[in-house]
This record gives C-alpha cells, sequence and structure tokens, in this order.
C-alpha cells in the first residue's frame, strides 16, 4: 500500500502479509518513508539527467505524483506516475513519466535504471505514467500518455522493462 502523506510531498509504503498483518521483514517495521528529495538523489548519484524534484520550479507541485503500484513475483514493487522534470522557454511546465522500482526491504533497487528512478521526458510534451503489469521472467509492461503541447490530444504508449 502506497500512501501519500505530508500534504503530497512524502510517501509512506506500507507492506502486509496475505492475513493482513504487517510484514516486519519491509524496512524493519512494515512502511517506509520515501521522500522526493531521496528519490531526486537517488537519480541524480546515478547520473540521470534534469530536474525531476519539482522543488524550486515555480508552480509545480513537489515532488513525483504515484498513480500506481504494483507488487512483483519476486517480492520487488514498481510504482508508476509522474514527476514535475522542467520549464519550457514560453513558461509551460512539463512533467515526464517516472518508474520507480522499490526492493523486498522497501528501498530503491539502484541496479534498475538510475539508482531504482526511471524517468522518460519528450521534447515539449506533458507525459504520465498509469500503470504497471507484471509479465513472465521478470519483464513488467508501462502504460503512458503523452499530452499534445496543449494537452488537448494525447497518444498511449506502452513501455516495456526489462528485469
Amino acid at each position: 500500500i502506497l500512501i501519500r502523506v505530508d500534504g503530497y510531498v512524502n510517501y509512506t509504503l506500507y507492506r502486509f502479509h496475505r492475513n493482513g498483518s504487517p510484514d516486519y521483514g519491509f524496512a524493519g517495521n512494515g512502511r517506509r518513508n520515501l521522500t522526493p528529495g531521496q528519490i531526486a538523489n537517488s537519480y541524480a548519484r546515478a547520473g540521470g539527467k534534469g530536474q525531476i524534484k519539482g522543488i524550486g520550479i515555480k508552480g509545480f507541485e513537489p515532488g513525483p505524483n504515484i498513480h500506481s503500484i504494483t507488487s512483483l513475483p519476486n517480492g520487488k514493487t514498481i510504482a508508476v506516475g509522474r514527476t514535475p522534470y522542467r520549464e519550457t522557454k514560453d513558461g509551460l511546465k512539463r512533467v515526464a513519466i517516472i518508474v520507480l522500482r522499490i526492493r523486498r526491504d522497501g528501498s530503491l533497487d539502484r541496479s534498475f535504471a538510475h539508482g531504482g528512478v526511471y524517468v522518460k521526458a519528450f521534447k515539449d510534451r506533458a507525459a504520465m505514467g498509469w500503470s504497471a503489469i507484471p509479465r513472465a521472467k521478470g519483464k513488467v509492461l508501462v502504460s503512458a500518455e503523452i499530452l499534445s503541447t496543449r494537452s488537448e490530444f494525447g497518444a498511449s504508449v506502452m513501455m516495456r522493462f526489462k528485469r
């Protein structure tokens, strides 16, 4: 379970057993806080390009907005959504697709993309991820949408991630 707390800045991930009891093997107490700063720092340290925090960009809400979270058969979790990415020269705010892979202990899986964080931006387009579907052999399909410059028309996109 993923819950957005603190007004919309931080997330808390909770993991439960099938019987509803907390999984204390997850982050030691069944829950893990994940902040926009942790996500952005992990992404930047691993060589990711672009500002993804949104903090300091006028008119952006701070941090990623998660639309979907999916458990994988290997115990990892995929979170999909959008993140503030940049402001264009004409003052338009752009958001990009964000995909996080989270390990069984609740930390970002640094073996995935850039420090556990994948960001896909499209030139002069807003984009956002909507859902993730686990596939065979550890693969994941992510559905996303790319909007036109005026957000009137969009295109659906499917992305496939290997392990």
